[in-house]
């Protein structure tokens, strides 16, 4: 059950080890069907700066428990440990990885998907207004006649707002699983 880069490593993961991946449940991934744009080393060193400066603690003492509240399932003390991790999130082998990023699509775009494995991908509607649905589209004929999508509300971060979603979501791609 990926989520946003990770769908590409799991992508790589099923072309490689097929037999070892029942389903996948992609949650608001990036799409394999297309190289990703280079962005300068620079940049990521830039977005360093609030988490350098201490800004970074502040907006997520705001933002984090907005975004994990307790009405949706989060205890007090997973929402300090995410807090903790949101303020150290840039750190040198995540900007590696984001520099390595375009490398890792161009490797898997280049890879067949097994279309024995079903793919359902959760799109929240920001997603899809920010990226088009063409974008999605070419994402699932990449993937096969296996793979579906679903527009859910919300933003990128669908994990921490749609637990019910991604619940039926994974429900449906394991029976479509079981009855194939």
């Amino acid at each position: 059950m990926p989520h946003s880069a990770s769908g590409i490593t799991s992508e790589y993961y099923a072309t490689q080890h097929p037999e070892e991946v029942s389903a996948i449940v992609m949650l608001d991934t990036t799409s394999s069907a297309e190289a990703s744009a280079w962005v300068p080393a620079f940049v990521y060193r830039l977005a360093t700066v609030p988490q350098v400066t201490g800004v970074d603690r502040i907006l997520n003492r705001l933002v984090v428990p907005r975004l994990l509240r307790r009405t949706r399932g989060y205890t007090d003390q997973e929402i300090r440990d995410y807090r903790t991790v949101m303020n150290r999130v840039l750190n040198d082998t995540v900007i590696d990885q984001n520099l390595r990023f375009p490398d890792n699509v161009h490797e898997v775009l280049h890879l067949a998907f097994p279309d024995t494995i079903p793919v359902h991908k959760l799109v929240p509607t920001r997603t899809l207004k920010r990226m088009g649905e063409e974008y999605q589209l070419d994402h699932m004929r990449r993937l096969g006649p296996n793979a579906t999508y679903q527009v859910i509300e919300g933003s990128h971060f669908v994990h921490h707002t749609g637990a019910e979603h991604i619940l039926e979501a994974t429900a449906n791609v394991l029976d479509r699983r079981a009855r194939a």
